[in-house]
């Protein structure tokens, strides 16, 4: 979402009214991925930790080859609910491995992950952009994203079994 700005305007050549539409969608997804969350039964938690990141990598994936209103609207729509589902499902699967000893401090790690490792990429995923373009800056990361994911959940036999 922090590169979302340059993206309307530089990519999509879109004005204020389009930036905030696209950043709607984004929401509307967000509370879509929130009910799924909610709602999604807990004995299959890993496969949807798996496929909500997938989904929002290659969103990102997709998103840097998209030049067209319409379609950045629903690529983003959809990222939207992977990202909430991604990070509600991160929560709880840390909250069911780590041990009970551990918990609050797995959680504070991880909070502090979402709250301050993330902006940082965002710096960095703005130089990035500004030596070899948006687009495939957002192609790189959603590339990265989803090649980690798929590390961390096959190698793991303990995220596969939460």
């Amino acid at each position: 979402n922090l590169l979302l700005a340059a993206f309307a305007e530089h990519i999509l050549h879109t004005d204020v009214r389009g930036y905030g539409t696209l950043l709607a969608v984004g929401g509307v997804g967000t509370l879509v991925g929130a009910i799924t969350t909610a709602v999604y039964p807990s004995e299959r938690r890993a496969g949807l930790w798996f496929v909500s990141g997938t989904v929002a990598g290659l969103g990102l994936l997709v998103l840097g080859y998209v030049h067209d209103f319409a379609l950045a609207l629903g690529i983003l729509t959809i990222m939207g609910w992977g990202t909430m589902v991604f990070i509600g499902s991160s929560n709880i699967l840390i909250q069911m491995l780590a041990p009970p000893d551990m918990r609050g401090r797995a959680l504070s790690l991880y909070s502090m992950m979402l709250l301050g490792v993330v902006p940082a990429g965002t710096l960095l995923m703005g130089t990035i952009a500004s030596a070899i373009g948006l687009p495939m800056a957002f192609a790189l990361g959603g590339t990265i994203g989803v090649v980690l994911g798929a590390w961390a959940f096959f190698t793991h036999a303990a995220v596969r079994r939460a």
